[in-house]
């Protein structure tokens, strides 16, 4: 389910923001938010969640080791 959220940001954070119209996103939600998910992914929070996600989906399939095609006689 979407969560809307309002956001205050200086004069000077807005005029950064507007820069990167057409660049990262056209409208005002689409720049911040894509903004927000470039963070999180530079500080590795998008990978830890997908990671975590997976590990709850396929648990079983953790400890399973892959088999080379040279190991295959």
């Amino acid at each position: 389910m979407p969560k809307k959220v309002q956001v205050t940001f200086s004069n000077g954070q807005w005029r950064l923001i507007q820069k990167l119209k057409g660049t990262i996103g056209e409208t005002d939600s689409e720049i911040v938010r894509n903004i927000v998910i470039s963070y999180l992914s530079e500080k590795s929070y998008v990978k830890e969640e997908v990671a975590k996600n997976n590990m709850q989906e396929k648990p079983q399939t953790r400890n399973v080791r892959q088999i080379k095609s040279t190991e295959v006689s």
